[in-house]
C-alpha cells in the first residue's frame, strides 16, 4: 500500500473515508453499498436473503456500509421491527418500509450534521 493520508472524522460528523489519488484503496470500494445509494429492491433482497438478526445485518459493513448503531436503532424503532428479528422473516413490504425509514433517518441526521438526533 502506498503511503498517504487518511482523514477520519468522529461519529459526531457521521464519519467518513476518503481515498486519495494514488492510494491503493481497492478494498474500500469493494464494500457493498452506501445506504443512500442502494435501491429499495436491492436492499430488500439483501436483507431478506440472510438468516442473521436484522440489527446485525444493518451494522454489517459487508451488507450495508456506514450505518451506525444509533441510526440502526432509530430506523428499526420507527419501522416497528424488533432488532433480534431474522432478516429472512421480513416480508418484502416490511423490508421496503425499513428502507424508506432508514433513508429518512440518515438524511435527517446528515442535515443535523450528526450533532444531535432529530426528533421529528
Amino acid at each position: 500500500m502506498m503511503a498517504g493520508n487518511c482523514a477520519i472524522r468522529t461519529h459526531v460528523d457521521l464519519g467518513g473515508w476518503r481515498i486519495l489519488p494514488g492510494a491503493a484503496g481497492g478494498g474500500v470500494d469493494g464494500i457493498w453499498r452506501r445506504p443512500l445509494l442502494v435501491s429499495t429492491e436491492e436492499f430488500a433482497s439483501r436483507i431478506r436473503s440472510r438468516n442473521a438478526q436484522i440489527k446485525a445485518l444493518l451494522l454489517d459493513q459487508s451488507v450495508l456500509r456506514g450505518v451506525g448503531n444509533i441510526y440502526t436503532d432509530e430506523s428499526l424503532w420507527r419501522a416497528k421491527i424488533h432488532p433480534m428479528r431474522r432478516g429472512i422473516t421480513l416480508s418484502k413490504k416490511q423490508a421496503q418500509v425499513l428502507w424508506r425509514v432508514l433513508q429518512d433517518v440518515l438524511r435527517k441526521a446528515i442535515l443535523a450534521r450528526g450533532r444531535r438526533f432529530p426528533t421529528s
